[in-house]
């Protein structure tokens, strides 16, 4: 309960997010090139005539406070081409720009034009590709950009131009993990940016890894997630690596057939008994490759790594053994931060590194649940772990419910006290979230509602419980099941006890699921 409240401006921008239409106003671009103002503010319409601005022209935010307001509209999915136009450089000004899983389109990316970026992430935007992206910042910006995130993003068709990619010359970190990014124009740009000291190739089209040593002096870290066929050159290519500190050759999406197994485990075992093969290493990542790591190639590879600080083993059987889970062990792996399953520091460790990885954090989450009957005491610090992950994976019917049952079973009884209000009040807000996105799945309705199914959660948490009674009522009237029904009106109960008296509407639609469940 010593968790320090939201920050005043972390609150005025929840307070600017939720009554936008309250600080900007929506223009119409007439024939004459004049704008006039229409009436309503709908931040959904994606008429390609309109934009809005600030109600008071005067406003001006500094650089972070216009930061964090693109990151809040994101998050709150009022982000779109039109709202993106408020971002002027008269009222605003960007240095980093993250926008993810939003429905813009060059339209409303011109407006990173009149601003200096030196941080770009754009992930998983399916309505331009990487270069129209590009196309959007000013001179300055594609002269000195440093840092550039194009996960899940499309390079579009077979012939397209990378011009503006391979003018990024100041750039440092480049992310162009699951694009169609193909093996010509990998090697354009190990050609072209000499400077790169982080890349990203995850799950990618590239074929042959040897354009890599054209980086081999400025070469620090390097992501290979889920990429097969290259591995073959693997070996090679890291012995010119030289300056090489961070290394991923992790499997996420990918499964292995056997024939793919027998190629690539020679290859994994050879990085792992190899003596001075990356000699300067201090993060290695080989999650998900089951049963071909093996624990005496492991314990082989830290010790001739003395530097290694960071070990991800996530889905491997060698997560379990004693000496990478057991700190009683003869043998226990010290001073290495290892993301598995095998322990609770383990499982810690892989929500908080891996909560983009759908089949770690499942895996995660599962074995977590199974720690909980063990605790003897509250835990507020995995219910604040287990947020993120359920925020990540909305639309994973197996992630919402694994990461509810964490958040029930770390809520039970009077544990649900000892966890701060701002962290109980976003999980209740997930569990609605939850119960909305997936109506016809009753297990996962019924984990929801025993979540909820706490006085003190339903009384002090901040959410809609206008909201929430409605959903209730929506349980009740879709399930013949009789639990799932007392537990959606004893909800329905709880919050009109408290606030029927303040808000007539909790009490009438308490009324009436009381009067249902009485007809049935």
């Amino acid at each position: 309960m010593y968790e320090s409240p939201i920050s005043l401006e972390e609150t005025c921008l929840d307070v600017m997010c939720n009554n936008i239409s309250t600080y900007i106003e929506p223009q119409v671009i007439t024939k004459n090139g004049l704008t006039t103002n229409t009436k309503g503010c709908d931040c959904f319409d994606e008429r390609s005539d309109k934009r809005y601005k600030f109600r008071d022209s005067d406003i001006f935010l500094i650089n972070r406070v216009s930061e964090r307001l693109m990151e809040k509209m994101v998050e709150k999915g009022i982000l779109c081409d039109a709202t993106l136009n408020i971002f002027s450089e008269l009222n605003t000004k960007l240095k980093t720009v993250k926008i993810k899983n939003c429905k813009v389109t060059k339209r409303g990316l011109e407006i990173l034009r009149q601003h200096k970026i030196t941080d770009l992430e754009i992930v998983n935007l399916k309505n331009m590709n990487i270069e129209d992206i590009l196309g959007c910042l000013g001179d300055w910006s594609l002269q000195n950009l440093v840092n550039a995130n194009f996960a899940n993003c499309t390079f579009a068709d077979e012939s397209y131009s990378v011009t503006n990619l391979t003018s990024l010359k100041s750039l440092k970190s480049l992310n162009l993990s699951y694009t169609d990014l193909n093996q010509s124009t990998f090697k354009i740009i190990c050609e072209s940016l000499g400077n790169l000291s982080q890349l990203n190739i995850s799950g990618t089209q590239v074929g042959d890894l040897k354009p890599l040593c054209m980086l081999s002096k400025k070469l620090v870290a390097l992501s290979l997630c889920d990429l097969i066929d290259p591995i073959e050159h693997l070996i090679p290519t890291l012995k010119q690596l030289k300056a090489l500190k961070f290394l991923d050759v992790s499997l996420s999406k990918v499964q292995l057939d056997a024939q793919e197994l027998i190629i690539t485990r020679p290859i994994i075992l050879q990085l792992l008994n190899s003596e001075s093969l990356i000699p300067n290493l201090i993060s290695l990542n080989i999650s998900g490759w089951a049963k071909v790591i093996d624990k005496e190639s492991l314990l082989t590879f830290i010790k001739n790594h003395p530097k290694l600080t960071f070990l991800g083993i996530v889905l491997n059987d060698v997560t379990f053994e004693s000496a990478f889970c057991d700190p009683t062990a003869s043998n226990y792996v010290n001073n290495i931060k290892i993301a598995g399953l095998g322990n609770e520091e383990q499982i810690k460790v892989t929500l908080q590194c891996y909560k983009e990885h759908t089949k770690y954090v499942e895996k995660a989450l599962y074995h977590l649940y199974r720690l909980t009957y063990s605790f003897s005491e509250a835990r507020p610090d995995l219910f604040k772990l287990v947020l993120p992950v359920m925020e990540a994976h909305p639309s994973r019917l197996r992630v919402q419910m694994l990461a509810t049952a964490c958040l029930c079973a770390l809520t039970n009884g009077d544990d649900s006290k000892k966890i701060h209000l701002k962290s109980l009040s976003k999980g209740v807000n997930l569990i609605l979230e939850a119960i909305e996105s997936f109506p016809d799945q009753l297990d996962l309705q019924r984990i929801s509602l025993l979540a909820l199914y706490n006085s003190w959660i339903l009384q002090e948490a901040q959410f809609d419980r206008h909201r929430c009674a409605r959903l209730m009522l929506d349980i009740f009237c879709s399930y013949k099941d009789a639990y799932v029904n007392e537990m959606a009106v004893a909800i329905c109960d709880i919050l009109s006890s408290k606030y029927g008296f303040l808000f007539g509407t909790y009490f009438n639609i308490s009324h009436i699921v009381l009067s249902l469940f009485l007809l049935k």
